[in-house]
């Protein structure tokens, strides 16, 4: 496939003159699916930049008035080209302009006509804003991400769609429990923990190991924030057997990065556990004085990353 776009490419840049709108959108759109699925398979920056303009200029002349499907379609398709732009670049401003394509296609790809994509385009949505918001730290557009992740449940049921069901139950615990952070409030950080071990219940060990690896990481994430903020020792060590779990499970398939993850969030529990775990028997004074336990000094641990 790579040499048949490098000799399709003059060809589709000197287009005949006569061809339909049409036409040429659609030569035009071919030439970005070819170069998305070949970036995809490479991680190569240059291919999703070639597929994000020919999704463009497929846009010029396949029109919403023209032809709505296809428009939406490539604007869903450029959404996707740019997300993952985005995430390599690190980039906000795409992140944004990528956020504005799904909601463009979402104009025409409606639950009640298209539920699949619409959903699917949901959930993608969803982790966009979850990014934005990473970077700008913007807490309405993490209200949104949750938002557009129970859209997207309505149509991803776990009878129906088991597997798409569980990615989003597992993207919205992941979302929730930066949202609970940030909010310090524990009923959405139950929300968030409730939300990854029900996508534990799809995502098995056996069948699943790295999603399933992922997903209990990111419960650990939301039982430590639980537990930090209310103070159970039953949450910490909750999430301390999660992030356990986790790093076992990574460590046996050589994934490096989140090996290091892993660690660096099971020491941050270990430490609070360990700051708040009895100092013994407090000793007792024989001349009538109330014995008295020093309170214990607890150092603010810095919020656990997740998968």
């Amino acid at each position: 496939m790579p040499k048949a776009l490098e000799a399709a490419l003059p060809a589709v840049q000197e287009l005949p003159r006569d061809l339909t709108s049409r036409e040429r959108a659609t030569i035009l759109v071919s030439t970005a699916n070819v170069a998305a699925t070949l970036a995809r398979n490479a991680g190569a920056v240059e291919l999703y930049q070639m597929a994000a303009q020919n999704y463009r200029a497929g846009l010029e002349t396949m029109t919403r008035d023209a032809a709505p499907l296809e428009w939406a379609m490539i604007q869903r398709n450029l959404g996707m080209v740019l997300q993952a732009l985005a995430e390599r670049m690190e980039d906000a401003e795409i992140l944004g302009t990528c956020a504005d394509c799904y909601r463009d296609a979402l104009k025409v790809l409606t639950k009640a006509q298209f539920p699949r994509p619409w959903a699917a385009t949901q959930n993608r949505l969803g982790m966009v804003l979850y990014k934005l918001d990473l970077k700008t730290g913007d807490t309405e557009l993490v209200k949104h991400s949750l938002a557009a992740f129970q859209a997207a449940l309505q149509v991803y049921t776990r009878a129906d769609h088991p597997m798409r069901w569980a990615e989003v139950m597992n993207n919205f615990g992941q979302v929730a429990q930066m949202l609970g952070g940030q909010l310090r409030n524990a009923e959405v950080l139950e929300k968030a923990a409730e939300a990854c071990r029900g996508a534990l219940e799809v995502r098995t060990r056996e069948e699943m190991p790295l999603l399933w690896a992922a997903t209990q990481n990111n419960l650990g994430s939301a039982m430590f924030l639980l537990g930090k903020l209310s103070g159970e020792i039953l949450h910490l060590e909750g999430a301390a057997e999660a992030f356990r779990q986790a790093h076992g499970l990574y460590r046996t398939y050589g994934a490096t990065r989140m090996v290091s993850i892993t660690e660096k969030n099971l020491s941050h529990v270990e430490r609070l556990l360990a700051a708040r775990a009895p100092r013994g028997v407090p000793k007792m004074s024989w001349e009538g004085e109330e014995a008295q336990e020093s309170a214990d000094i607890i150092e603010e641990e810095p919020p656990p990353e997740v998968a």
